[in-house]
């Protein structure tokens, strides 16, 4: 699925009118519809408007917290589901000491930096006979 059906896609879901976004982006009724009709391909610029028009995320990265990369990427995938099976849903998985050497670490990615943290947290409790 490309970018604009996902748009579209969201527009209709929460009920947002091509020309609210129109309107909050400060473009054409035509321009914001060959956007989302996806009749040519949008910008990186124009997909932050979008973004910062509906108040959605645009940027940055997610943190997970997790003991190795297996259980970091299952503990993603529950909070965003693979669009395409078996394909995980974001665009690269580091460790923190790969991170930390990325441009990414020190500048920001699209003016954003974190967004969100995933923990994996497990509790053990300790249960008491009844004759204790």
């Amino acid at each position: 699925m490309d970018i604009s059906n996902h748009i579209r896609e969201y527009l209709g879901t929460h009920g947002v009118k091509q020309v609210f976004l129109a309107d909050k982006c400060g473009w054409s009724k035509q321009k914001t519809n060959t956007i989302v009709c996806g009749k040519r391909k949008i910008t990186a610029d124009e997909l932050a408007s979008i973004c910062d028009a509906l108040n959605l995320p645009y940027g940055g990265w997610p943190v997970v917290e997790a003991p190795d990369r297996h259980l970091a990427c299952a503990a993603f995938r529950a909070y965003h589901p693979d669009k395409i099976e078996t394909l995980l849903n974001c665009s690269s998985v580091y460790n923190e000491e790969l991170f930390r050497k990325t441009a990414m670490a020190a500048e920001g990615n699209f003016g954003a930096r974190c967004h969100e943290i995933i923990h994996l947290s497990r509790e053990l409790l300790t249960v008491e006979s009844e004759g204790s």
